[in-house]
C-alpha cells in the first residue's frame, strides 16, 4: 500500500520531492509506471499559449492519429507518442479513456480496446501511450509493430467517474498491470493542482 500524503499533492508543479517519491513507489509495483517515471525527465511538454487549444478527439467518430515516435522502456514496454497539431490538445477529461480500433491479421472484424494516455491532460501537439506487449494481445502487438508515420484510429472520450477537484477527502485505488494508467492520469492531475487537497492511496 502506498499512501500519498498532501505534502506531495500540494508541492509546486515540477518539485522533485513529491513526484520523485510518488513515481519511485509506483515503479516498485508496476512496470508501466516505472516506464513513465523513467521517460518523464525526457518528455518535452508543449507550452500553453494564450490561444485556446482545439480538441482532437471526436466522441462519435474514429479519428486517425499518426505515430510520431516510439521510446522503448524495457524489453516489452514502450512509450508511443502520437502527433497532434501544434495548438491542439487531445481533449480527454480526467477519469476517462478512449477506444482504439485496428484491423489485425486476417480477422474479419476490427479489434477495439480501451486505453488511457499518460501525457498531461492539456499537453499540446502530442499525446503519449505507455503499452506493454502481451504475447496473445492483439492490440498491444499491433501497436508495438507500428512504425513512425503509421496511424491508429481513436474515438473518445469515454467518460467513467467524473472527477471534481476537492469533492472527495480521500481516494483509494487498487490497480496492476495496464490498469495502472488510469491511476497515473488521476494522480498527476491531483498533484499538479495545489488547491486540490485530496488524499490518495494506491495499492
Amino acid at each position: 500500500m502506498f499512501p500519498l500524503s498532501r505534502a506531495y499533492s500540494t508541492a509546486p508543479v515540477g518539485a522533485k520531492s513529491g513526484n520523485g517519491v510518488l513515481w519511485a513507489s509506483l515503479a516498485t509495483g508496476a512496470v508501466l509506471v516505472g516506464g513513465y517515471f523513467y521517460t518523464r525527465s525526457k518528455q518535452t511538454i508543449s507550452i500553453e499559449s494564450a490561444t485556446p487549444a482545439t480538441k482532437a478527439l471526436d466522441p462519435k467518430n474514429f479519428v486517425a492519429f499518426k505515430l510520431k515516435e516510439t521510446i522503448p522502456i524495457n524489453h516489452d514496454t514502450s512509450r508511443f507518442r502520437f502527433a497532434l497539431e501544434p495548438n491542439q490538445e487531445l481533449g480527454l477529461d480526467i477519469t476517462s479513456c478512449f477506444v482504439v480500433k485496428a484491423k489485425v491479421g486476417d480477422d474479419e472484424k476490427p479489434t477495439i480496446r480501451p486505453y488511457t494516455p499518460v501525457s498531461p491532460q492539456h499537453a499540446r501537439g502530442y499525446f503519449d501511450l505507455v503499452i506493454k506487449k502481451y504475447p496473445t494481445g492483439k492490440m498491444s502487438s499491433h501497436i508495438h509493430a507500428m512504425a513512425p508515420g503509421d496511424v491508429l484510429e481513436i474515438k473518445g472520450p469515454v467518460a467513467k467517474l467524473p472527477y471534481k477537484s476537492g469533492a472527495l477527502k480521500e481516494i483509494g485505488m487498487i490497480a496492476g498491470g495496464s490498469g495502472i494508467t488510469p491511476m497515473v492520469q488521476l494522480i498527476q492531475h491531483v498533484l499538479a493542482d495545489p488547491s486540490d487537497h485530496t488524499k490518495m492511496t494506491l495499492v
